[in-house]
């Protein structure tokens, strides 16, 4: 009887222990909103020592962008400091410009130090408003972030002394609020920016964006140079700051100026933009962080439209490895981004230097631009192999000759821009018809094209780096911030016009029929050697360069 007894209690537990195991858990709640900022914050700050152990390509970035941003800071301030109340527009376009070009700077360079994914909490129990919070404090510890904040310093520091010298001091406090609640909006919205562009599904949407952001930072950049060298500069102040206080990234700096001037209806509206403006980013934050949790992987779904073709070979081109690699090439060219934001940007780039010839009196711009069109037109190349990635083993199993690949290479990638130089030139001869320089640019032009041809040929074999996967976003390719990518970049930045300088010297100090002849010949004979070794390398060494790329990054 007790066995009995014994075995009814033993089944008994067992019943409930099984009814336990199979009964539903219940939802863990979601962590408290303190708890997760700290968390994130910690993950924040390891992961970015991390990311900046051996970064230089990001070290050197951040050094440029404190270069650039400190003195036009310390320049507006200054302005702002001596300026006649008269003209409050000059408080509208200081900040005002600032938030614009950081929004659009990071548009085009997006930030590597914030290495945090949102997607990545997606099955963790994190609401998306704690994540959102512990995001946000996150994005102002980057250096970055404190570049914009020292700038923002600056410029209050020079408005607060203008006001107070032209009689206006009770309004500093409120010049000081607005200027901060700039640079939060600066830093947040552009961040909020980003992370809606990283859900997008459509690629060409993605890339569509990427190009307008780049061609945007360029337009404005070519602009405040020109105002700036032009003696435009007052007038530019004026209507920048009469307009842009009614734009989203100068409504909130435009408040206080706006009742100064008396221009009642003028504050009212910048207030209302700001407020919309900062309830539209709040809610575009939030939105990206429910959507990365509630889709973690939509983003890496391609939506666009797909076109089949029955081959690879485009129309002219034979049936031989060489014409499938060319075709290749040419193809991809315009639906690669790794490729494409260099084919317009340039063209967009060489435009405005000589555009700032235009109105800027014996400016060496346009020669400037000869110069980097030159260089793209070698560059390109520069990481062939790396940006084959994978499909290097297509050729090594295929048999392709090494120097077969490396010529065609150099047929398929310098004929994606080599069109730009005879264009340039004929715009630089329209220019300045009487320029003593002209026929030296014509000469070296060419000559630098075929060098630095040569200097890529040789890198892409010697120093092939791992690239981003075809198709990703410019928000999320970081493979521009390795190590073999700072070396090519700063290798082909000069590598190709120092062998030239005997010809050069030639031409300006002796003859320059002779010294023309010698640069082109220089040119054409470093091509020639260059693709002889690197074909000699690849030849015994394509497996080692295929281990170095065969996986994207």
């Amino acid at each position: 009887m007790t066995d009995m007894h014994s075995s009814a209690a033993e089944t008994a537990h067992a019943a409930e222990t099984i009814a336990a195991q199979l009964a539903p858990t219940p939802a863990a709640a979601p962590a408290g909103p303190k708890s997760v900022t700290r968390t994130i914050l910690a993950l924040h700050r390891r992961l970015w020592r991390h990311s900046m152990r051996g970064a230089t390509a990001t070290i050197v970035q951040l050094v440029f962008m404190l270069m650039y941003s400190l003195p036009i800071a310390a320049g507006a301030a200054l302005y702002l400091a001596v300026s006649e109340l008269a003209a409050p527009e000059a408080f509208i376009a200081a900040p005002a410009l600032g938030v614009l070009m950081f929004w659009l700077f990071a548009g085009i360079m997006p930030s590597t130090e914030f290495q945090i994914q949102p997607e990545k909490f997606a099955t963790l129990p994190i609401s998306p408003a704690a994540l959102g919070r512990g995001m946000a404090v996150a994005t102002l510890l980057q250096l970055r972030s404190g570049i914009a904040m020292l700038c923002t310093l600056i410029t209050i520091i020079g408005g607060s002394v203008g006001l107070a010298l032209n009689g206006q001091g009770w309004w500093v406090p409120a010049w000081v609020l607005t200027n901060v609640g700039a640079c939060g909006l600066a830093i947040l919205g552009a961040e909020a920016i980003a992370q809606t562009a990283n859900l997008a599904t459509n690629r060409k949407s993605k890339e569509r964006r990427g190009m307008i952001a780049t061609i945007a930072f360029l337009g404005v950049w070519f602009a405040f140079s020109m105002v700036t060298n032009g003696n435009l500069l007052g007038d530019w102040v004026f209507t920048f700051g009469r307009y842009a206080a009614l734009t989203p990234f100068g409504a909130l700096t435009g408040i206080v100026p706006a009742i100064i001037m008396g221009q009642w209806w003028l504050a009212a509206g910048a207030a209302i933009i700001a407020v919309a403006t900062v309830v539209f980013l709040w809610w575009l934050w939030v939105r990206s962080f429910r959507t990365a949790l509630a889709e973690p992987t939509a983003n890496d779904v391609d939506t666009s439209a797909r076109s089949d073709s029955d081959t690879i070979l485009l129309r002219g081109q034979s049936a031989t490895p060489g014409g499938a690699l060319r075709s290749r090439v040419w193809r991809y060219a315009r639906r690669d981004t790794r490729l494409s934001q260099s084919l317009i940007v340039m063209p967009v780039l060489a435009t405005g230097f000589v555009a700032m010839g235009l109105v800027m009196e014996d400016s060496p711009m346009p020669y400037v631009a000869g110069f980097f069109l030159a260089m793209a037109v070698g560059t390109l190349m520069i990481n062939a192999l790396g940006l084959d990635g994978p499909a290097n083993w297509i050729h090594i199993s295929c048999g392709v000759p090494p120097r077969v690949l490396l010529r065609n290479y150099v047929v398929a990638y310098s004929s994606l821009m080599a069109p730009l130089v005879p264009v340039f030139l004929l715009a630089l001869y329209f220019v300045d018809p009487d320029s003593q320089f002209l026929p030296y640019v014509v000469v070296v032009m060419p000559a630098m094209c075929l060098s630095n041809l040569a200097v890529s040929v040789v890198l892409c074999v010697y120093n092939p780096y791992p690239t981003a996967r075809p198709g990703t976003p410019a928000m999320k390719d970081r493979s521009q911030q390795s190590g073999g990518a700072f070396i090519s970049a700063f290798a082909g930045l000069g590598g190709g016009a120092l062998p030239l300088l005997p010809g050069v010297i030639v031409m300006v100090l002796w003859n320059f029929t002779a010294g023309a002849v010698l640069t082109l010949l220089i040119g054409a004979g470093l091509l020639w050697g260059g693709l002889r070794l690197a074909g000699r390398r690849l030849d015994t060494h394509w497996p080692e360069v295929f281990a170095k790329v065969n996986a994207y990054v």
